[in-house]
């Protein structure tokens, strides 16, 4: 992969799979009664809920930041689940505020694949301006603005702000928010420019303090998927339907999760099918620093017939799920379409007690906040990223949302400074 200063590509693929009870077992556990309408199928879209108060607009004061205009540089439009579910609360939040937002989006596909998704339409809404154009420094000419900040957008990897020093005094300050240290040594050439840096894992504050020692340490506020709103009405109404459709597909045990990426599956690989028995699934997990040390190549194996496939980018996963349901067990692959369908569906598994395996970061956010036992699936290419995240899937998920709004009150603190 080749990353250069303004060019990152992080693609990722997130794939899960389910096991699930026999039917009087599972009306035994979920003690609920189901709707009496038709199950929805995986790809149906809801009716719209009506709005819920996002659980972070009560930081700070309602357009006290009026009149200000940010530009967030490197956002991601395309539709991929994770990258709406750690973005749309940042920009909710400024929003709150007053604040105008533009934004430029990341070009780490080529110009002409490069879409804004129906999916991403709840960031869209609160954005002002956005612009593809890979020269962010001419998109701030364009919009003929003086910008209180540029933002680095949230996600892991950092947009070289610094590198482009006339750009940057083009704006009063410049900050990056929500960020892991992915790639940092390629990708970073220059920090000292950034006034407030908010990272979501420990992991990453370390490695960005060896590389920039004399900077300040960047603050800890864990990812922003954990402020995105889960206690929505829609969010509830998929926990419904899916408590429906998961007696649908035929599975007889206790559920078991996995999340997969295509470019981490395969024989040589940390997803795969046992080389012994094709009818048995196998995922080598992450653990924490000391546990189980010395139990780097354990395997866990999964009956292949009580896999129920999903992912987080239907896009990016295409071609992978179909050849997934080419497998020789079939099992079930469901593309989620929202975040709320997302965390509804991790909603209705845990409730059944299911282990959740994952190399896919927001899916594994998103399982730990719906309170699902969630295990780390190897992901060497991103081998920093995932690490933090068996780190923070270590911590109450309240306790990582309260990082998060004493990260934003820094933010507007240091919005509202001269």
């Amino acid at each position: 992969m080749h990353v250069d200063d303004t060019k990152i590509v992080c693609v990722g693929i997130v794939v899960a799979g389910l096991v699930f009870l026999a039917s009087s077992q599972f009306d035994a556990i979920l003690h609920i009664q189901v709707p009496a309408e038709e199950p929805l199928e995986t790809t149906a879209v809801l009716p719209s809920a009506p709005k819920s108060k996002p659980e972070n607009l009560n930081i700070g004061i309602r357009n006290g930041l009026a009149g200000i205009a940010v530009l967030i540089v490197g956002i991601h439009l395309e539709g991929n689940l994770g990258d709406i579910m750690e973005t749309l609360p940042l920009i909710q939040q400024l929003s709150y505020w007053g604040v105008r937002v533009d934004a430029v989006s990341d070009d780490w596909k080529p110009e002409a694949y490069r879409i804004h998704s129906s999916r991403a339409e709840s960031m869209l809404k609160l954005i002002t301006n956005v612009t593809t154009n890979s020269n962010w420094e001419k998109a701030m000419t364009i919009q003929g603005l003086r910008y209180r900040a540029i933002i680095s957008a949230p996600g892991p990897c950092f947009v070289n702000i610094c590198g482009k020093r006339a750009s940057a005094r083009k704006a009063d300050k410049v900050f990056a928010l929500g960020l892991s240290a992915e790639y940092l040594s390629v990708v970073l050439k220059d920090a000292s420019c950034f006034r407030y840096i908010w990272m979501r894992e420990r992991e990453s504050i370390a490695v960005f303090e060896k590389r920039f020692p004399k900077l300040q340490s960047p603050f800890f506020g864990a990812d922003l998927s954990y402020s995105f709103d889960a206690k929505s009405q829609a969010v509830n109404l998929w926990r419904e339907r899916y408590i429906v459709k998961l007696r649908t597909y035929g599975l007889k045990n206790v559920p078991t999760i996995v999340v997969s990426r295509e470019n981490n599956w395969g024989a040589s690989k940390n997803v795969r099918l046992s080389p012994t028995d094709q009818g048995l699934l196998q995922v080598r997990p992450l653990y924490p620093p000391g546990e189980r040390d010395g139990h780097g190549d354990e395997w866990i194996n999964i009956s292949l017939k009580q896999v129920i496939f999903v992912t987080s980018d239907e896009d990016t996963d295409r071609k992978h799920l179909e050849a997934l349901k080419n497998l020789p067990a079939v099992p079930v692959v469901i593309p989620f379409q929202s975040v709320q369908e997302m965390l509804g569906f991790f909603q209705a598994v845990s409730e059944l007690g299911s282990s959740v395996y994952v190399d896919r970061y927001h899916c594994g956010i998103a399982a730990h906040r719906m309170g699902a036992n969630v295990t780390i699936i190897r992901y060497g290419r991103e081998g920093l990223k995932m690490a933090g995240l068996v780190d923070l899937i270590s911590h109450d998920p309240l306790a990582l949302r309260q990082r998060n709004v004493q990260a934003f009150k820094k933010l507007y603190d240091a919005l509202a400074s001269p």
